[in-house]
C-alpha cells in the first residue's frame, strides 16, 4: 500500500503531548505545496482516527483518503498552520457538472480536516469561508462536497443542502451543496 509520501500512523501515536487552549488564533492560512504533503497527511490520518469506523474499516480507508504528490497536479490545498504546525488542511478543484446541481458551476471539497485537539476552534469553518472566495474568484455558483455520514452535520450548520441522488450507501457520499 504505501506509496511515496504515504503515512502509516496508528491511534496511539495521534495522542496530543498536551490540550490546546482553544481561545487562541485559530491559524494562518497558507497555500500549500507538495512539500506539505507529510504534514497534510498527518493531520489527514489524525482526524479519520476520531471517525465512528471499525480498526478495519479505518485500515482499508485511510491509504485512499491519504493526498499523493501527483494531487497537486488537479487540486489546491490551503493549510492552517499554529506556528510551525501544520493543524488543518482543506483540497478542491473545479466540479464536474455531475457533481453540481444541473447547471451550476462550484468548487468540489475533496477533504477538510482538522488535527482533533484543535477540532470545533473554527478552523473547518475558515477553510470553507476561503475556498467561497475561491469560488468567487473564479466567478463559479457555489461549493459542492461529497460528505462521510460523520460530516453531514457539519457542512449543514455551514449551509449546505443534500441535492441530486446519492449512492444509496451508508458511508459515503453525500452529494451536498452550497451558493455562494
Amino acid at each position: 500500500m504505501g506509496g511515496a509520501g504515504l503515512i502509516n500512523v496508528s491511534r496511539s501515536q495521534l495522542e496530543p503531548a498536551a490540550p490546546h487552549e482553544y481561545h487562541r488564533s485559530i491559524g494562518t492560512l497558507r497555500s500549500a505545496t507538495a512539500t506539505d504533503l507529510h504534514a497534510i497527511n498527518a493531520v489527514v490520518a489524525a482526524a479519520v482516527q476520531t471517525w465512528s469506523l471499525s480498526e478495519r474499516v479505518l485500515r482499508l480507508a485511510l491509504p485512499s483518503l491519504l493526498y499523493r504528490e501527483n494531487d497537486f497536479a488537479h487540486m489546491e490545498a490551503v493549510v492552517a498552520e499554529d506556528g510551525d504546525h501544520v493543524v488543518a488542511a482543506a483540497t478542491w478543484e473545479t466540479a464536474a457538472s455531475n457533481d453540481v446541481p444541473e447547471g451550476r458551476t462550484a468548487l468540489l471539497m475533496h477533504g477538510i480536516y482538522v488535527v482533533p485537539d484543535r477540532q470545533r476552534a473554527r478552523l473547518g469553518r475558515r477553510l470553507v469561508e476561503h475556498a467561497d472566495t475561491m469560488a468567487d474568484l473564479l466567478m463559479l455558483d457555489g461549493l459542492a462536497v461529497k460528505a462521510w455520514r460523520d460530516s453531514e452535520a457539519f457542512f449543514a450548520v455551514l449551509g449546505f443542502a443534500p441535492f441530486g441522488k446519492s449512492r444509496n450507501d451508508e458511508l459515503y457520499p453525500r452529494r451536498m451543496w452550497r451558493p455562494l
